[in-house]
């Protein structure tokens, strides 16, 4: 059985995570069973995406929002579930991909807003928001890429619409702008290893940045062989997430590719990867959803029936073969839960047929 989500948070034993289709949290131990522990809104309705991630610390679960308009909160030791609203909206979707912790405050980077909105965990309220783009940029919004970082004190997020990235100083909340030297619409995916930057937008390229300059080196995927004959136009980006691994940044091709498997860039030899998942046909609106780093690599969603592989960072494997055991605890949670299945698996759609859902009841 797999919960669809869209990334873990891991703790010392285990992970937290958000079910993206009935907005519940769930808790999954280091031997990977899995209990539902609280509905986040009460509302039987559209839940889809409401909270998308979660952020554990001093014993409770923050829930980022991304169509809801609220941080949710989940107290572990009184088991209590609040939410505190960001009146600031602007009726806008928060979208909020990625939050830091540092010394008490959880930074959280609103791509729907543009926007990064400062939290107190002591006070539970928002302290403060600061404007990471500019609101119009060719009569049009102007929305960051799909991933950030947090460097020292520094979190640097990247614009979707031109080739722009901005730093944002935590301490001296300041903001500087940098216009990269590139052709290129924009970027989607960052990752950062020892003061190098590994970016990509929407052309066939990997781009490596020193962090300072308004110059990129460029990696030609299709030079080396990868990712060619690709439907694109340039009109969406071809890497859906990254992260490093070790000595690697992995990739997750956007869901309209044909290719299969994972790409990689290798920090130090700059040798490009492909990883082959043999196992799986792939089909127009998937992508692997990279869920968090483990000591063994990294753990990622390969599709419906597989939950998730090991990325060994030294051999670049995929060891596949984590299932996932659910725990029914909770009946109120139970009942949230029947309405989003079929076939033993949680969907991003509630549209079943009768018989499906009787079915797939019968068998719970």
């Amino acid at each position: 059985m797999f919960i669809n989500n869209d990334g873990f948070y891991k703790d010392k034993d285990g992970f937290w995570f958000i079910g993206r289709s009935n907005a519940v949290l769930y808790y999954l131990n280091d031997e990977f069973e899995c209990t539902p522990v609280t509905c986040l809104t009460e509302d039987e309705g559209d839940c889809y995406r409401l909270y998308q991630k979660c952020v554990c610390c001093n014993d409770k679960v923050y829930c980022l929002p991304d169509r809801a308009d609220s941080i949710g909160i989940y107290d572990i030791k009184q088991d209590q579930f609040n939410r505190i609203y960001i009146e600031e909206n602007e009726n806008r979707r928060l979208s909020i991909l990625s939050a830091y912790d540092m010394e008490g405050t959880l930074w959280c980077v609103s791509n729907g807003l543009g926007k990064i909105i400062e939290f107190s965990l002591l006070k539970e309220s928002v302290s403060g928001i600061y404007e990471i783009f500019d609101k119009n940029y060719d009569d049009q919004n102007e929305y960051s890429g799909e991933e950030s970082v947090i460097v020292d004190n520094k979190i640097i997020c990247i614009s979707k619409n031109e080739p722009t990235i901005v730093i944002f100083d935590i301490c001296s909340k300041r903001l500087k702008r940098i216009d990269l030297n590139l052709n290129e619409k924009g970027f989607n995916t960052i990752s950062y290893k020892d003061g190098k930057f590994v970016l990509s937008g929407y052309k066939s390229n990997i781009y490596l940045w020193d962090g300072q300059s308004d110059s990129v080196e460029i990696v030609a995927l299709e030079r080396e062989g990868f990712l060619t004959g690709l439907y694109n136009n340039y009109e969406i980006p071809i890497f859906f997430n990254s992260c490093c691994v070790g000595n690697k940044v992995v990739f997750s091709l956007f869901d309209y590719q044909a290719e299969k498997g994972l790409v990689a860039f290798g920090l130090e030899d700059g040798t490009v990867y492909r990883i082959i998942d043999d196992n799986k046909e792939t089909n127009r609106g998937e992508h692997y959803v990279f869920e968090c780093l483990i000591e063994e690599g990294l753990l990622i969603h390969l599709d419906n029936d597989k939950f998730a592989m090991s990325l060994i960072e030294d051999s670049l494997n995929l060891n596949i073969g984590l299932n996932m055991k659910v725990a029914w605890k909770k009946n109120n949670i139970l009942n949230r839960i029947r309405r989003k299945m079929k076939d033993n698996v949680f969907l991003e759609s509630a549209e079943f047929r009768l018989n499906d859902y009787i079915q797939v009841s019968n068998e719970l």
